[in-house]
């Protein structure tokens, strides 16, 4: 790789050394107009709604938006020319975020062939003459990755803020122009190599997932004896079930279904680094549970009145991104609102109704309501029909499917592990690029 012939220190920890004709600047110098998104009334249906797109339609790892399932609104005369958004504008998150993913990430709105804005947890950015958006959308994409949007952070509620003049104070290297578009061809063709891979890693997970996901259907429907005689479920998604086996409603099977809530999150002394488990639907790994990511404090759990539920425990998210998602406790845990808590029956195995819950997800997301957060409710879960062969045959089905998921879990595993370090390199290559240590 070539390198230029001369560096500067850059001021600026995380980026180091620049070349010496570059400038560094407040991120503020490259942007001409900041303009907030707009959330709009619900649609009409009536040839007068707007695209509009949200913080989920952002593929960060493209620096694009996606376009898979557009949600439309109805702004009336509301919609003002500024808030239309334009070919080269970049969509900054600045409310929403997670532990995980904090709010600053930034991508590239690249179309033109359509009417569209976006809500209001968005800030549109328009570039000034000095940089070119897709050169700016790399830049910004490499320092979110280094951590530069958690100094701009304001939480006092459950949701993150961007402080957005905390954001535009924030150092921003500003190479010459006709650099700047060499280094966007060049990433362009290396990002799309790489993300080109990654797609293909993601295909094979998925091809193994759906594999997976027939076997369990299989057999927690139809069991592991080809030969039984079978009848008719009475129900679509299960279908024929062994003439032996029963249909039992959930709430015949589960007692003491429930759920929880969430201590005021800007309660300082309800959180702690050590205390009881607080389990949130993003902890849900369709798997165990061993830990959380967050704990409460004995004041928390005694000011809300929240329940404990015990290991053994089988928790379904109700709603949100991970609707659907499972899991079951290897520890002692309390919920959120958005969890509904299935304990231990003496009536069904927990592996087992783990596997019939995973395959009767579909059906239960069919039953979901709402449109820009769809839910099922716990009378939803509680009126779900499931299959409840003897228990013998639950111990028996839950050990096949164990023995015969784990060579396909590893692959899968495997996968995932080929897809970090296809990120980390794309992470690396765009880092390098845009602070200037290769040249282009």
């Amino acid at each position: 790789m070539q390198t230029y012939d001369s560096y500067k220190d850059s001021g600026v920890e995380w980026i180091g050394q620049i070349p010496a004709h570059w400038d560094v600047d407040r991120t503020k110098v490259c942007i001409k107009e900041i303009v907030t998104g707009a959330w709009g009334a619900d649609a009409k249906e009536d040839g007068t709604d707007t695209i509009c797109y949200r913080i989920a339609d952002f593929d960060y790892q493209r620096r694009t938006v996606i376009k898979d399932k557009l949600t439309y609104r109805n702004y009336g005369n509301d919609l003002t020319a500024n808030k239309l958004l334009r070919k080269g504008d970049l969509l900054l998150e600045k409310s929403g975020g997670g532990d995980k993913y904090p709010v600053g990430r930034v991508v590239l709105y690249s179309f033109d062939e359509e009417i569209a804005t976006c809500s209001n947890f968005i800030q549109i950015l328009r570039v000034t003459s000095i940089v070119i958006p897709e050169f700016l959308c790399y830049y910004l994409y490499s320092s979110y990755s280094k951590g530069t949007s958690w100094y701009c952070l304001n939480q006092t509620t459950g949701i993150q803020n961007l402080q957005i003049k905390s954001f535009m104070d924030l150092p921003a290297c500003i190479p010459p122009l006709d650099e700047q578009e060499r280094m966007v061809a060049y990433l362009d063709e290396q990002t799309a190599k790489i993300d080109e891979a990654i797609a293909q890693q993601q295909k094979m997970i998925d091809l193994l997932q759906e594999r997976k996901q027939i076997i369990i259907n299989n057999a927690v429907t139809r069991g592991l004896n080809p030969s039984a005689p079978m009848k008719d479920s009475g129900v679509d998604w299960i279908g024929q079930i062994p003439a032996h086996w029963e249909v039992i409603k959930t709430s015949y099977v589960f007692s003491n279904i429930g759920s929880g809530t969430t201590p005021k999150s800007g309660q300082s002394d309800y959180y702690a680094e050590c205390g009881h488990h607080f389990l949130q639907t993003g902890d849900l790994n369709d798997g165990h549970i061993i830990d959380t990511a967050k704990k409460i404090t004995d004041k928390a759990l005694k000011d809300t009145n929240l329940k404990v539920y015990p290991t053994g425990s089988l928790v379904i998210a109700m709603y949100g991104a991970t609707i659907g998602k499972l899991g079951i406790l290897d520890i002692n845990s309390t919920v959120n609102q958005a969890c509904c808590v299935l304990p231990e029956s003496n009536k069904i195995s927990t592996q087992f109704a783990f596997y019939v819950y995973l395959a009767a997800r579909q059906d239960l997301i069919l039953q979901s309501k709402g449109g820009g957060q769809p839910n099922i409710s716990q009378d939803t879960i509680r009126n779900e029909k499931i299959v409840v062969p003897p228990l013998d045959e639950q111990i028996q089905i839950a050990s096949y499917i164990e023995d015969v998921s784990s060579p396909i879990e590893s692959s899968i595993s495997l996968a995932l592990q080929q897809i970090s370090l296809l990120q980390e390199r794309k992470q690396i290559i765009i880092n390098e690029v845009v602070t200037g240590k290769i040249k282009v």
